[in-house]
């Protein structure tokens, strides 16, 4: 899990909405400017209908975090990135889900 700071807040979440999207083989990405400048911040969502327990949803979510945290200090500043799980991302290997988010950050522009 990243610290709080480094997440989307609720209050936030809308903003994001609004955001360009950028698809990869196992998540769909938002990316959208951030009020707060000197920081980006960052979300995981995993539906309900993409893994059906609460269990699969969380280790998806740890999974992508995981992922993510190695790349944070070499991305741009001043954005929201959701995160959003595709369906076969539940049953991808953890190598195959950080060279996914790495591509899909050098297609969207982050690095």
């Amino acid at each position: 899990m990243l610290r709080a700071s480094l997440r989307i807040s609720k209050a936030l979440f809308p903003l994001l909405m609004g955001g360009k999207s950028f698809a990869g083989e196992f998540f769909s990405v938002k990316v959208s400017a951030s009020p707060d400048k000197a920081t980006s911040r960052f979300a995981f969502v995993v539906s309900k209908k993409v893994a059906k327990t609460a269990v699969m949803r969380n280790r998806l979510r740890r999974r992508g975090y995981a992922a993510l945290r190695p790349l944070i200090p070499s991305l741009a500043r001043g954005r929201l990135v959701g995160f959003f799980a595709k369906n076969n991302a539940v049953l991808a290997p953890t190598s195959k889900i950080a060279l996914d988010i790495r591509a899909i950050l050098t297609k969207s522009g982050m690095f």
